[in-house]
């Protein structure tokens, strides 16, 4: 019985030296027809196959030209209304886009869409009141303007917030004021002095006339009798100095020597406290 010994792939029919010729030459022959079959199948195969630098036509290509319908342009643009998400029939200069629900449509932006935002701004000393801690430096100027209707203050505190000392502009009169504040023993704040500089120029303490070098009396200020003004001791001796008699027209006075003209009469009168006298 001849070994049956194929080729490993195909599993043809091979020669071996054990066999009888008689027995191989059956073998090659059948080893040739299953040859001949497989190479017929392939060419019939490779037959079927583009080659390998072909070209396809678009529409030769079954369901592009149907897949390519339903896709834009390569060169195509969206306007943001023919989003599906969107709804902006409403959009103006100056708007945003606001994701509201299940739609993005316009808006302005609002502190609470900014994260940390109002956290942030809260942290700031306010437009009005507020309290600031540290110093603060004004260059240039810092102004208390008064509202329509009111006063302009400006109020000095001690450390446990006690009114100490204020700085306003009454807008009724028009005067500066610079008040003191202490406790009357009930923890009320209540003013113990105001020193006051008024529209017109004058100046009060504790609403009494403060006077000045302005108000110093002359001589003949003194003489004549004022009750607005203040003597100093210059102004008492100007004031009991030489005094020219009336009416005489023809005095003289040359060295020291006061020689008067009585032809118009004799009047004395004593410019000081004191008597009358002549001598």
């Amino acid at each position: 019985m001849a070994v049956d010994d194929k080729t490993p792939f195909l599993q043809l029919p091979l020669p071996h030296a054990q066999n009888n010729s008689n027995e191989d030459v059956e073998r090659l022959r059948n080893a040739y027809l299953m040859l001949d079959a497989f190479a017929e199948a392939l060419s019939i195969a490779v037959a079927g196959k583009a080659a390998q630098n072909h070209q396809h036509e678009m529409d030769t290509i079954i369901g592009l030209i149907d897949a390519l319908a339903d896709k834009a342009a390569k060169d195509h643009q969206h306007t943001l209304e023919s989003l599906t998400d969107t709804d902006v029939a409403g959009a103006t200069n100056g708007h945003f886009l606001k994701r509201v629900g299940t739609k993005w449509q316009p808006g302005t932006v609002q502190p609470g869409d900014v994260p940390s935002f109002e956290e942030a701004i809260n942290a700031r000393l306010p437009l009005t009141g507020g309290n600031l801690t540290g110093s603060l430096m004004a260059i240039d100027r810092l102004v208390a303007q008064a509202t329509a209707n009111g006063n302009a203050h400006v109020w000095l505190r001690n450390s446990v917030g006690k009114n100490r000392g204020l700085v306003y502009w009454d807008r009724n009169s028009g005067a500066v004021s610079l008040r003191v504040y202490a406790d009357d023993g009930n923890g009320n704040d209540v003013a113990v002095g105001s020193l006051v500089l008024h529209a017109d120029g004058t100046l009060s303490f504790n609403n009494n006339t403060v006077w000045h070098a302005g108000h110093k009396a002359t001589a003949a200020q003194f003489r004549a009798g004022t009750t607005n003004t203040v003597l100093t001791s210059d102004g008492v001796w100007a004031a009991a100095g030489y005094v020219g008699l009336s009416g005489a027209a023809g005095s003289t006075l040359a060295a020291g020597t006061y020689a008067p003209n009585f032809g118009a009469g004799l009047n004395f009168h004593n410019v000081v406290a004191g008597n009358i006298t002549i001598g």
